[in-house]
């Protein structure tokens, strides 16, 4: 597989990350980093902080955040509580980690390219990707800064965000092909089939390929793009317990394996393969709460 047929299937599977169906669109180069001077809603100055000095930024970024009408609704950022987040300029689909401290102090991880597609854009991807500090204020409106001081101005629409915590279900073949999967805050799962019982860790990411258009093609830098989301499942545990005598050998996680990570609108997830160098263009796993 070329190295630019790898690029569309990232920039693919990001884009089926946000349900939005992207087949057939052209890869641009990276458009320039920098966000919109001010609010993107054009309204004024933002209310006064939150008081209390520092907050818990790590608990209220959780949700899904907008721009306040008249912008494009279809732009967002959803922050999951994996360190992960998702977001649309309107059209476009991009995603990345973040980090954020106490004071503000913010990291939304390495920046990239995304398909381009004219309509009422919001650079609300951008504006994460550059912002090195987040505020909310007391009526709930996110501001995200950036190094040089420019501003983005965004009203919280949704409390939740998806969370891989809790009890899954694959459904094989057959009644008897039934995985259960529980995803625990610390990092481990245990999962079973029949009666086998299988154990490792996990963790979410998100993985930034740098990658050329080919050997044939012109010299260029290489682009680096955005997504996708990872799960990396670790290496089996020494004390993993033993498959039962009736029981399959191998789980449907295998261990020591990084997944590309979909999330879908019903609330259930889905895992594409990967291979070195390369990227499955779909989704093969499907997990549903259990």
């Amino acid at each position: 597989m070329s190295n630019l047929k790898f690029a569309v299937g990232v920039v693919i599977a990001g884009a089926l990350a946000f349900g939005a169906n992207f087949a057939g669109m052209a890869i641009t180069a990276p458009m320039l980093h920098g966000i919109p001077t001010g609010s993107s809603s054009g309204q004024g100055e933002p209310t006064d902080l939150a008081p209390g000095g520092d907050q818990d930024y790590e608990s209220l970024l959780i949700g899904r955040w907008q721009a306040p009408e008249p912008a494009n609704q279809e732009a967002f950022v959803e922050f999951s509580d994996h360190g992960i987040w998702s977001a649309s300029d309107g059209c476009n689909g991009a995603q990345g980690d973040w980090s954020v401290e106490d004071d503000g102090t913010f990291d939304g991880g390495v920046g990239g390219a995304m398909t381009l597609i004219a309509c009422d854009n919001v650079a609300i991807p951008f504006a994460v990707w550059d912002a090195t500090r987040v505020q909310i204020t007391a009526d709930d409106e996110l501001i995200l800064t950036s190094e040089n001081g420019e501003e983005l101005l965004l009203v919280r629409t949704g409390d939740e965000a998806f969370t891989i915590i809790g009890s899954w279900m694959h459904e094989g073949g057959s009644a008897d092909e039934i995985s259960m999967v529980e995803f625990a805050t610390d990092g481990t799962w245990v999962g079973g089939v029949g009666c086998a019982e299988f154990t490792g860790t996990w963790t979410l990411g998100v993985d930034d390929k740098a990658v050329t258009e080919g050997e044939d093609a012109e010299p260029a830098p290489p682009v680096v793009l955005s997504g996708p989301r990872n799960l990396f499942i670790g290496p089996k545990p020494a004390d993993a317990p033993k498959p039962c005598a009736d029981g399959p050998k191998e789980f449907v996680l295998n261990y020591d394996t990084a997944y590309v990570f979909y999330t879908n609108e019903d609330g259930s997830f889905e895992l594409g393969s990967t291979e070195p160098g390369e990227l499955a263009d779909q989704p093969t796993l499907l997990f549903e709460r259990g």
